[in-house]
């Protein structure tokens, strides 16, 4: 019997190791009438769950190691063909086999002085291509950089032994303290690490030394070269497509251009309040001065330790004292300067060694298009001596700059936009607009327009739909044979990745049960859409939270009063206006604080504004509470009715946080209003990950041809709002059995 399809509203709730689903039925005027069907997919979240770290690193780890031994035992065996067709070694295993008691670093240092027999030459040069030496890859990607910076230290010493030594080659330094029986090989408290320079440049000693006493061809000894010291190129990184210009490719991070780039919106976006003055954005000049700050490297501080407490003003801008920045209110401490720059101007080999100038200030006044190529040219090059060349050739460096240029890391990753797409955006964010209004100036699309042409039957693969957000794509590959993810590309987040494929199978079986829905809405958890950083920062903020409610709950048991989530909520905003009254300015003391004296207020009103967080919450005498209703703190008191000074208000909202203190001024109901319109604010969730949810799911409607969104990403906040308002908060318990109660 073929499953009843009707009308109906599908919601999600797309976590990172479950998705919840809800088929709402819906009457002829688009209004829920009844539940259709309701569900829970559980699927594996693909992270570790103590350290987070996705599945895959183990498995890639090992299957790094497998290649790196397999690589290796293939080279040996190359080599050793090489020998035994050269003559150098015999063609017979226990032969060779033989040859093992001769000693090598004695046959190496002897190479470069005597005729050495045939064999001997190839146990020497076997040798060689049993150690190699360190080469260091400037384009490896995740290199822990302290402890390479260690490891050129550590060759650094050696070769500065070998030359106190006079030996000519490492091998000529090894032999005598092998024959000692003293250490040959690099161990903790032995600078004996080798690096490939040292082996090449034995190798080719030893070939001009041997050359008139072998019978071998130059193509011969350039083939035992290229049999020890080859090694592949690493395999280019997929930077994945620009979201405005889907044909180019994005811009590497360490580029100059994406750092101005990045630097212009940080300080475009920048708001400054000055003590009860209206927020206000950063003048001509104040915005010189940040950029000219950013360029050269140097951060600009938004707060001062911990607690997120007001920054003193950065000299650098010339702000008056007690000025304070709205990204300080969203946990932001700094504005982060041009990080290439700070690397390429001054930088250092090793953290042991002293900073010395790389360009110098000479970097600030190279134009942009220079300094890009610069860049590339670094990012590009995979050896350091490919590096040094340039640097004392061209842009007029010594020894000792170059090879600290060589050695410099700059910034890793990839941005979301291309060069192309930068280069048209940078005069509009010069001019002082924000991202989203120099997007629609140059004349792409409204970055928030998620809308989509396409009316499909089923959710494909998301890559094949959003080649935009996938990278690694490989369009020649079968996806029956290599898999969708390899033709098509997949973001790299894990989670992420798990978790739209497994929101094509829960959608996909929905609309082959009840067909496809009128409409969506899906909220994604906010571990989702977290960085690692954001997910420390919040876990540390919960540690924090919950260290300062078992205090209140001492402090609550001790007096014998209930403890409450209101009352718990109540100490935590008296602490923070430091025991004040914001509207009578009166001192409250804890007896009353616990009392019902005192009320919860909602600065900017909630039935207006529908902001439940605590930073629309004061803690407040009952009686001014009533007398302020459902009004914003300057409807109510503006005018300074009897019993209330607005002037006092302004100074008491002045000790305040920033994301609160606005919220007393005259037009902070206007602000707020013209800030977005109320879906926007309340409904519409515009996270990357939200974006990228949605428009996945749009493929399935043409939401352009039609003129209306079909689907919609709500944050979790809005969900809460309405189970509370439900009263459903709290009715679902897990009881220490596992049973839902």
């Amino acid at each position: 019997m073929a499953a009843q399809r009707t009308g109906y509203r599908l919601g999600l709730d797309v976590g990172t190791n479950s998705i919840g689903w809800a088929a709402v039925r819906l009457g002829e005027d688009g209004e829920p009438i009844g539940l259709l069907d309701m569900g829970v997919r559980i699927f594996p979240a693909g992270r570790d769950p103590q350290s987070e770290a996705s599945n895959a690193v183990d498995r890639r780890t090992a299957r790094g190691q497998r290649r790196r031994r397999d690589r290796y035992l293939d080279r040996q065996r190359k080599l050793m063909d090489c020998l035994v067709e050269y003559g150098l070694m015999p063609s017979n295993k226990s032969a060779r086999k033989a040859l093992e008691d001769l000693d090598p670093y004695a046959l190496r240092a002897s190479a470069l002085d005597e005729a050495l027999q045939p064999h001997e030459l190839g146990r020497a040069i076997f040798h060689l291509g049993q150690r190699r030496g360190f080469k260091s890859n400037r384009k490896a990607q995740g290199k822990d950089e302290s402890e390479e910076s260690e490891t050129l230290k550590r060759i650094g010493e050696l070769r500065r032994r070998i030359q106190d030594s006079k030996a000519r080659t490492l091998g000529e330094f090894l032999a005598p303290r092998h024959k000692k029986g003293e250490t040959i090989r690099a161990r903790e408290g032995v600078d004996l690490r080798a690096d490939r320079a040292m082996y090449e440049t034995e190798f080719d000693c030893i070939r001009k030394a041997q050359e008139l006493h072998q019978a071998l061809s130059g193509e011969q000894w350039d083939a035992l070269r290229d049999a020890i010291f080859f090694q592949r190129d690493l395999r280019p990184v997929d930077p994945g497509q620009c979201l405005l210009e889907p044909e180019e490719e994005r811009a590497a991070k360490a580029l100059p251009a994406f750092q101005e780039f990045r630097m212009l919106q940080e300080v475009n976006n920048l708001r400054v309040r000055v003590g009860i003055e209206p927020e206000r954005p950063l003048d001509d000049g104040e915005r010189e001065r940040a950029m000219k700050r950013l360029r050269s490297g140097s951060e600009i501080k938004l707060t001062d330790g911990k607690d997120n407490k007001p920054a003193k003003p950065t000299r650098d801008l010339k702000l008056p004292a007690g000025a304070t920045f709205n990204l300080a209110a969203g946990g932001r401490k700094s504005i982060k300067g041009d990080e290439a720059a700070v690397r390429l101007m001054r930088t250092r080999k090793s953290r042991t060694e002293p900073a010395r100038d790389v360009f110098g200030d000479r970097w600030l006044r190279m134009p942009l298009h220079e300094r890009n190529e610069i860049v590339r040219f670094l990012l590009d090059a995979e050896n350091p001596e490919e590096v040094c060349r340039r640097a004392t050739a061209e842009w007029g460096m010594d020894d000792a700059r170059a090879e600290t240029l060589a050695h410099a890391s700059l910034p890793s990753g990839y941005g979301n936009l291309s060069e192309k797409a930068i280069g048209k955006l940078l005069p509009h964010l010069e001019s002082g607009l924000v991202y989203s209004d120099a997007v629609e100036a140059a004349g792409y699309p409204s970055h928030s327009d998620f809308r989509s042409g396409a009316a499909l039957d089923r959710l494909p693969y998301y890559g094949e739909v959003l080649p935009r957000d996938a990278v690694g794509a490989d369009l020649g590959k079968d996806p029956k044979i290599d898999g969708e993810a390899a033709r098509y590309g997949r973001i790299a987040n894990p989670t992420v990745h798990i978790g739209l494929n497994q929101l094509r199978r829960v959608v996909n079986a929905l609309i082959d049960a009840y067909g496809k829905p009128d409409d969506v809405v899906v909220e994604l958890a906010r571990e989702l859409k977290m960085s690692r950083e954001d997910k420390q920062r919040r876990n540390r903020e919960q540690r924090e939270g919950r260290d300062r409610n078992d205090r209140y709950r001492k402090m609550l048991k001790s007096a014998e009063e209930e403890v409450t989530a209101d009352t718990l909520r109540k100490l935590r905003l008296w602490e923070e206006q430091e025991g004040v009254c914001p509207y009578t300015g009166r001192q409250l003391s804890f007896a009353m604080v616990v009392s019902e004296q005192t009320e919860i207020d909602h600065i900017l009103p909630f039935s207006r504004t529908l902001d439940n967080a605590t930073s629309n919450m004061v803690v407040c005498v009952a009686a001014a509470n009533r007398d302020k209703g459902d009004r914003s703190p300057h409807e109510a008191f503006g005018h300074s009715p009897a019993g209330y000074d607005y002037e006092a208000i302004l100074a008491n909202a002045a000790k305040l946080p920033p994301n609160k203190r606005w919220r007393f001024d005259k037009d902070a109901m206007e602000r707020y209003e013209g800030e977005r319109d109320f879906l926007d604010r309340h409904l519409n969730e515009t996270s990357y990950l939200s974006r990228t949810a949605r428009a996945y799911l749009a493929h399935l409607y043409d939401e352009k041809g039609e003129g209306r969104d079909r689907v919609r990403a709500v944050p979790g906040r809005m969900t809460a709002l309405l189970r509370r308002g439900w009263g459903l908060e709290g009715v679902l318990r897990v009881t220490e059995d596992g049973e839902i109660t």
